[in-house]
Protein backbone atom coordinates (compact mmCIF):
# COMPACT_ATOMS: atom_id res chain seq x y z
CA UNK A 1 0.00 0.00 0.00
CA UNK A 2 2.84 1.96 -0.56
CA UNK A 3 4.85 4.80 1.38
CA UNK A 4 3.45 5.26 4.34
CA UNK A 5 5.50 7.83 7.18
CA UNK A 6 5.33 7.43 10.59
CA UNK A 7 6.60 9.14 13.87
CA UNK A 8 9.32 8.08 16.70
CA UNK A 9 7.11 6.09 18.24
CA UNK A 10 6.14 4.26 15.81
CA UNK A 11 9.18 3.04 14.48
CA UNK A 12 9.85 2.18 18.43
CA UNK A 13 7.56 -0.49 18.29
CA UNK A 14 8.25 -1.62 15.00
CA UNK A 15 6.34 -0.08 12.27
CA UNK A 16 8.40 0.21 8.85
CA UNK A 17 9.01 4.27 8.48
CA UNK A 18 8.61 4.60 4.80
CA UNK A 19 7.14 1.46 3.59
CA UNK A 20 4.62 -1.27 4.82
CA UNK A 21 6.04 -4.64 3.75
CA UNK A 22 3.50 -7.65 2.48
CA UNK A 23 3.11 -9.51 5.59
CA UNK A 24 2.01 -5.84 7.15
CA UNK A 25 -0.49 -5.23 4.40
CA UNK A 26 -2.46 -8.63 5.10
CA UNK A 27 -2.19 -7.61 9.00
CA UNK A 28 -3.75 -4.54 8.35
CA UNK A 29 -6.10 -5.54 5.83
CA UNK A 30 -7.26 -8.71 8.22
CA UNK A 31 -7.75 -5.98 11.58
CA UNK A 32 -9.17 -3.65 9.08
CA UNK A 33 -12.19 -6.67 7.67
CA UNK A 34 -12.32 -7.89 11.66
CA UNK A 35 -12.95 -4.46 12.91
CA UNK A 36 -15.91 -3.62 10.41
CA UNK A 37 -14.18 -0.48 9.93
CA UNK A 38 -14.40 1.95 6.60
CA UNK A 39 -11.62 1.36 4.95
CA UNK A 40 -10.09 4.57 3.58
CA UNK A 41 -6.97 5.17 1.32
CA UNK A 42 -5.24 7.94 1.33
CA UNK A 43 -2.80 7.03 -1.70
CA UNK A 44 -2.63 7.48 -5.67
CA UNK A 45 -4.78 4.01 -6.33
CA UNK A 46 -3.68 4.32 -10.47
CA UNK A 47 -0.60 3.91 -8.55
CA UNK A 48 -1.20 0.81 -6.10
CA UNK A 49 1.19 -2.37 -7.02
CA UNK A 50 -0.79 -5.19 -8.22
CA UNK A 51 -0.40 -7.50 -5.07
CA UNK A 52 -1.54 -4.49 -3.17
CA UNK A 53 -4.61 -4.21 -5.21
CA UNK A 54 -5.47 -7.64 -5.48
CA UNK A 55 -5.39 -7.84 -1.47
CA UNK A 56 -7.46 -4.45 -1.48
CA UNK A 57 -9.94 -6.60 -3.67
CA UNK A 58 -10.13 -9.89 -2.44
CA UNK A 59 -13.61 -10.91 -1.92
CA UNK A 60 -13.44 -12.97 0.83
CA UNK A 61 -11.48 -9.94 2.97
CA UNK A 62 -14.15 -7.49 1.88
CA UNK A 63 -17.34 -9.70 2.78
CA UNK A 64 -15.91 -10.13 6.46
CA UNK A 65 -15.71 -6.83 6.60
CA UNK A 66 -19.00 -6.20 5.50
CA UNK A 67 -20.94 -8.67 7.47
CA UNK A 68 -24.36 -8.36 8.21
CA UNK A 69 -24.03 -8.96 11.78
CA UNK A 70 -21.73 -6.15 11.96
CA UNK A 71 -19.92 -7.33 15.09
CA UNK A 72 -16.44 -5.65 15.95
CA UNK A 73 -13.90 -8.35 16.67
CA UNK A 74 -11.56 -9.24 20.00
CA UNK A 75 -8.49 -9.89 20.77
CA UNK A 76 -9.13 -13.74 22.54
CA UNK A 77 -5.19 -14.43 23.11
CA UNK A 78 -1.80 -12.06 23.40
CA UNK A 79 1.76 -13.28 24.24
CA UNK A 80 3.73 -10.38 25.01
CA UNK A 81 6.90 -12.65 25.07
CA UNK A 82 6.46 -13.94 21.49
CA UNK A 83 4.32 -11.50 20.22
CA UNK A 84 1.56 -14.18 18.78
CA UNK A 85 -1.78 -12.84 19.17
CA UNK A 86 -5.29 -13.94 18.14
CA UNK A 87 -8.37 -12.09 17.09
CA UNK A 88 -11.99 -13.34 16.71
CA UNK A 89 -15.14 -12.33 14.63
CA UNK A 90 -18.60 -13.70 14.58
CA UNK A 91 -20.28 -14.05 11.18
CA UNK A 92 -24.47 -13.68 10.58
CA UNK A 93 -23.61 -16.88 8.78
CA UNK A 94 -22.48 -18.79 11.86
CA UNK A 95 -19.02 -18.89 10.80
CA UNK A 96 -16.17 -17.45 13.17
CA UNK A 97 -13.20 -15.40 11.77
CA UNK A 98 -10.06 -16.04 13.33
CA UNK A 99 -6.71 -13.81 12.62
CA UNK A 100 -3.38 -15.30 13.92
CA UNK A 101 -1.14 -12.41 13.69
CA UNK A 102 2.91 -12.42 14.53
CA UNK A 103 4.29 -9.41 15.71
CA UNK A 104 7.48 -11.00 16.87
CA UNK A 105 10.66 -10.58 14.75
CA UNK A 106 10.91 -13.95 14.36
CA UNK A 107 8.51 -16.85 12.22
CA UNK A 108 6.38 -18.96 14.81
CA UNK A 109 3.41 -21.32 14.54
CA UNK A 110 0.38 -20.03 16.84
CA UNK A 111 -2.07 -22.23 18.16
CA UNK A 112 -5.70 -21.91 19.68
CA UNK A 113 -8.02 -23.97 21.44
CA UNK A 114 -11.52 -23.75 19.68
CA UNK A 115 -12.62 -23.00 23.10
CA UNK A 116 -11.44 -19.60 23.31
CA UNK A 117 -13.55 -18.98 20.26
CA UNK A 118 -16.89 -20.46 21.34
CA UNK A 119 -16.74 -23.97 19.92
CA UNK A 120 -16.55 -26.93 22.52
CA UNK A 121 -13.44 -29.45 22.64
CA UNK A 122 -15.31 -31.47 20.86
CA UNK A 123 -16.86 -29.74 17.80
CA UNK A 124 -15.40 -30.32 14.48
CA UNK A 125 -14.40 -27.08 12.77
CA UNK A 126 -13.42 -26.95 9.15
CA UNK A 127 -11.00 -24.49 8.81
CA UNK A 128 -10.01 -22.22 5.87
CA UNK A 129 -7.21 -20.15 5.04
CA UNK A 130 -8.95 -16.87 3.22
CA UNK A 131 -5.54 -15.07 1.97
CA UNK A 132 -4.23 -18.44 0.23
CA UNK A 133 -8.83 -19.34 -0.96
CA UNK A 134 -7.51 -23.27 0.52
CA UNK A 135 -9.20 -25.28 2.85
CA UNK A 136 -7.12 -26.61 5.82
CA UNK A 137 -9.48 -29.01 6.86
CA UNK A 138 -11.36 -30.70 9.77
CA UNK A 139 -9.98 -30.25 13.07
CA UNK A 140 -11.25 -31.05 16.50
CA UNK A 141 -9.80 -29.02 20.26
CA UNK A 142 -7.66 -26.94 18.15
CA UNK A 143 -5.38 -25.70 15.46
CA UNK A 144 -1.66 -24.92 15.30
CA UNK A 145 -0.62 -22.99 12.40
CA UNK A 146 2.43 -23.21 9.96
CA UNK A 147 5.26 -20.69 11.25
CA UNK A 148 4.21 -17.44 10.36
CA UNK A 149 6.33 -14.71 9.11
CA UNK A 150 6.85 -11.80 11.70
CA UNK A 151 4.21 -9.09 11.42
CA UNK A 152 2.04 -11.54 9.18
CA UNK A 153 -1.08 -12.82 9.81
CA UNK A 154 -2.66 -16.14 9.00
CA UNK A 155 -6.60 -15.28 8.60
CA UNK A 156 -9.43 -17.63 8.51
CA UNK A 157 -12.87 -19.10 9.00
CA UNK A 158 -13.86 -21.72 10.92
CA UNK A 159 -16.98 -23.24 9.86
CA UNK A 160 -19.02 -25.85 12.32
CA UNK A 161 -18.87 -29.40 10.77
CA UNK A 162 -22.06 -31.54 12.26
CA UNK A 163 -21.19 -34.87 13.53
CA UNK A 164 -24.08 -36.94 12.14
CA UNK A 165 -25.43 -35.90 8.74
CA UNK A 166 -28.37 -38.41 8.32
CA UNK A 167 -31.92 -37.76 9.42
CA UNK A 168 -32.46 -39.30 12.34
Amino acid sequence: MGNTPCSAADAKNGMHCGTVTAAEERTQMAIWALASAPLLMSNDIAAVPTASRLLLQNTEVLAINQDALGRMCFRFMADAASGAQGWKKELASGQVVVALVNMGEAAQPISFRFEQIGFSAFTQVQLRDVYAAASLGVHTGGFTSSPIEPHDTLLLTLQFVPLYTEDL
